[in-house]
C-alpha cells in the first residue's frame, strides 16, 4: 500500500476534563506531601498552554487571588526572575524535544517513518534539537547546583530535520521518509508555526554551570538506542 499523509487526532473534550480536574488533584496531592497548602503559594506554574484549562485548574484547586498564575512561558520565566530578585535562585530549564524508547511520542514518530513520512512541520532544512529522556532527568538534578538564570537542556548536536529522519530511517532499515510540504505548515495555523520553527539550541551554558554532560550526545546515537530498545522489548535502552 502507498503511504498516506499522517494526521493528528485529539479527543478534545476528554483531554480538557483530564487536564482540568485530574491534574488539579495531582497538584493538590503534591502539596499535601510537602506539607503546604495553596495559601502558602506565591506562584503557580502549570505546564499547560490552554488558558481555559489553566483557569479551570485554578478554580478546582481554589487558588487564592494572591497567587500569581503563570499562563505562558513568559509569565513562568518572569516569575523565576522575580524569585531571584527577592533573594532566591530562580532557575529556568528550556528543554528541547524529549525522546526515548519508552516514549509514546517517539513510538509515533517511528511508526510514521515506517509508513514513509516524517512527522514534522517546517520542511527539511530547519534544525531540530533533542534530548534523551534519562539525560533530561539528570539535568533536573544537576540544575539544583547552578546559579540563577535560564538554561537550554539539549544534546550536543542540533540537526537539520532531513538528516535527523534519514538517520532514524537508516536505524530502522527503511527508506528515507518524505518530508511534508511547507504549505502544510501554513494550513496547520499556530500549531504548524510553533512546531515548524527551526531550533538550533546549545547546551554550553548549562554544561559549564553544572558539569552535566548528556550520555547520549545526539540523535545519531540516540535513534540507534531507540531501535535497540524496541527490538529487545526493553523500555529502557542502555547507553553503556
Amino acid at each position: 500500500d502507498s503511504p498516506t499523509m499522517p494526521h493528528l487526532i485529539m479527543q478534545g473534550a476528554a483531554v480538557f476534563r483530564w487536564a482540568s480536574f485530574a491534574m488539579a488533584k495531582i497538584a493538590e496531592a503534591t502539596l499535601d506531601k510537602t506539607g503546604i497548602t495553596v495559601d502558602d503559594l506565591d506562584v503557580f506554574v502549570p505546564h499547560q498552554a490552554n488558558m481555559r484549562i489553566i483557569d479551570a485548574m485554578a478554580r478546582s484547586m481554589k487558588l487564592p487571588s494572591t497567587v500569581k498564575i503563570a499562563r505562558d512561558v513568559a509569565d513562568a520565566e518572569a516569575a523565576a526572575q522575580a524569585f531571584t530578585k527577592s533573594g532566591g535562585a530562580g532557575v529556568v530549564l528550556r528543554f528541547s524535544m524529549f525522546y526515548g524508547p519508552d516514549s509514546p511520542f517517539t513510538l509515533d514518530m517511528v511508526k510514521s517513518v515506517k509508513r514513509g513520512y516524517a512527522p514534522v512541520f517546517g520542511g527539511g532544512d530547519g534544525f531540530m534539537s533533542s534530548i534523551w529522556h534519562d539525560d533530561a532527568a539528570a539535568a533536573v538534578f544537576a540544575s539544583l547546583r547552578v546559579p540563577a538564570g535560564a538554561y537550554n537542556v539539549t544534546d550536543n548536536l542540533p540537526m537539520r530535520r532531513r538528516e535527523a529522519f534519514d538517520l532514524l530511517a537508516n536505524a530502522l532499515g527503511v527508506k528515507s521518509p518524505r518530508i511534508p510540504p511547507l504549505w502544510l505548515t501554513k494550513v496547520a495555523g499556530s500549531l504548524g508555526d510553533t512546531m515548524g520553527r527551526s531550533h538550533r539550541l546549545s547546551n554550553a551554558k548549562f554544561r559549564q554551570a553544572s558539569g552535566w554532560v548528556p550520555k547520549v550526545p545526539s540523535l545519531r546515537e540516540g535513534w540507534k538506542l531507540v531501535v535497540e530498545g524496541l527490538n529487545t522489548g526493553s523500555a529502557k535502552a542502555s547507553h553503556a
